[in-house]
């Protein structure tokens, strides 16, 4: 290749040798090529040790000579080299592993580091990240603001000596020390109430390209919904007894807030028969840990935790390499066997409406729903009750589904009336089975073809009966009329009408 190696040798160990007795290392990189006129496509590294230290490698290369008092002296002109004197001992070369080796070796097609934000580093949040992180997925900035105590070992990647210190920062660092490459962060901070680091939060909340809330705080992710700087946002959380996993993830253009997908999900755990357990399990099995009244913990094998951490982690790799979808996953683990079921609930689009004093979010199968149930019912009017959540700390009302009328509602083509025979069982069942999230938020009813989906005096009766009734709860109360145009609605809350609005059929 036209290098004189022993030339190149001699040259840097000219005023090394002089009683040196280290042994040198030579490294050798050679471009690699397919063809002599390609470019070069990779590098291989050869390395290996002369068996003899500096000051004897200099003489048998021909830099230097030994006097009959022993004395080693620089040849400036040079000697004919005696290599075949010197042996040579190979090393075995292996690269340190980066980010973009993790991909290569982990099967991650990701072409590039991503950058995420963690809120929460706890048992679920802390193996995410590490696993992601041996997968080259990217850098975390990890935001917690609570400290590592005993208990917390067990389940989370956290070590012992690390007792007492935040969460945050020893999360940092055990990710920055997985791969041959840092740049993860610590931010101690609670993300609801950030003080000096709101900044810092927003900062982060805006590079990054996925955050995900690993919380399981239904006022983190309300925040992280109605957080403008973020770019996209999920969340990773386990059911009350810890054998299922759930994942919501937002799209790309988050066309459908991680709240919005959240009811979703509570609706899916209150109607759909697979999940009618999901979310049953009863704090009756948890451990105080300390003194204080928030201390509890409930028991669950760490394998469990890693078993469920690691699918989550595959999925965070699928999601940025698909920013087309939102996503709503389950998977169930049968802790007898290892079994784990995946279950999908597709996603519902949303007509999201900014009243005055409150913000409705209205899902695309709950006007489905009403549609179909009045052109089954055509040419009578029908009608029933509406499903949903809302969060009242942030004004949001959450319209989910329409249920068609009881067997005892009375139907004519310009006249309904609610029935209530089987309702309150199978609104009640709802309730509980999703855990207190979903409830009746309000009355729906049609009317017939060629009519405005508009109040009429009925229907303003209709409105006043919720309003003195469901006022005093402090709960929204909804009033939809489904047209064959549009979908007429209006909304009250605490005293006040907060608005009406329209859905228009055509536009989905």
């Amino acid at each position: 290749m036209g290098t004189d190696i022993s030339k190149k040798l001699g040259d840097w160990i000219v005023g090394r040798m002089a009683g040196n007795d280290a042994m040198a290392v030579l490294l050798i990189t050679i471009p690699k090529k397919s063809s002599a006129e390609a470019e070069v496509e990779a590098f291989e590294v050869i390395a290996f040790s002369p068996n003899v230290r500096l000051h004897e490698l200099s003489v048998l290369i021909g830099r230097a000579e030994r006097t009959p008092e022993g004395a080693l002296g620089v040849l400036l002109g040079g000697a004919e080299p005696d290599l075949s004197a010197i042996k040579l001992h190979g090393w075995r070369v292996v690269n340190r592993i980066d980010r973009g080796l993790a991909r290569l070796y982990s099967g991650n097609a990701a072409e590039r580091d991503f950058k995420l934000v963690g809120i929460g580093a706890g048992a679920i949040g802390s193996h995410v990240m590490a696993n992601t992180t041996r997968a080259g997925l990217g850098t975390w900035t990890v935001i917690d603001d609570d400290v590592l105590l005993p208990h917390n070992l067990v389940r989370q990647v956290q070590t012992n000596d690390m007792i007492g210190w935040p969460k945050a920062e020893t999360q940092r660092a055990l990710l920055d020390a997985i791969l041959d490459e840092d740049g993860c962060k610590a931010i101690i901070a609670n993300i609801l109430d950030s003080g000096n680091e709101r900044a810092a939060i927003d900062e982060a909340l805006a590079e990054a390209d996925l955050t995900v809330d690993f919380s399981a705080s239904p006022a983190a992710l309300g925040y992280l919904a109605d957080a403008e700087p973020a770019a996209r946002v999920a969340s990773l959380f386990f059911n009350p007894d810890g054998c299922d996993l759930v994942l919501l993830a937002e799209d790309g253009n988050r066309s459908v807030r991680i709240d919005e997908i959240e009811a979703q999900y509570f609706l899916a755990a209150g109607t759909c028969r697979p999940l009618m357990k999901h979310l049953g399990s009863a704090r009756l099995d948890m451990l105080r840990y300390a003194n204080a009244c928030q201390d509890l913990t409930r028991p669950l094998p760490p394998w469990q935790v890693q078993t469920l951490s690691g699918i989550a982690a595959g999925q965070l790799v699928s999601i940025l390499s698909d920013a087309d979808r939102s996503r709503l996953h389950l998977w169930r683990l049968n802790p007898e066997n290892g079994l784990v079921l995946p279950f999908s609930v597709t996603v519902s689009q949303v007509s999201r409406h900014a009243l005055a004093d409150f913000r409705v979010s209205v899902s695309q199968n709950a006007v489905a729903a009403m549609r179909t149930l009045r052109e089954r019912a055509a040419p009578n009017e029908t009608g029933g009750v509406l499903l949903g959540s809302f969060d009242l700390s942030r004004s949001v009302l959450h319209v989910l589904d329409a249920l068609p009328a009881p067997p005892d509602s009375r139907q004519s083509p310009t006249y309904f009336e609610r029935g209530a025979k089987d309702l309150k069982p199978q609104v009640d069942a709802i309730h509980l089975r999703s855990a207190g999230t979903i409830q009746y938020v309000g009355e729906w009813h049609s009317h017939p073809k060629g009519a405005s989906a508009r109040p009429s005096g009925d229907d303003e009766e209709v409105f006043a009966y919720l309003q003195a009734h469901l006022e005093p709860t402090g709960s929204p109360y909804a009033m939809f009329i489904c047209g064959e145009v549009d979908t007429w609605f209006r909304v009250g809350w605490s005293g006040c009408i907060s608005g009406e609005g329209t859905i228009d059929h055509a536009a989905g």
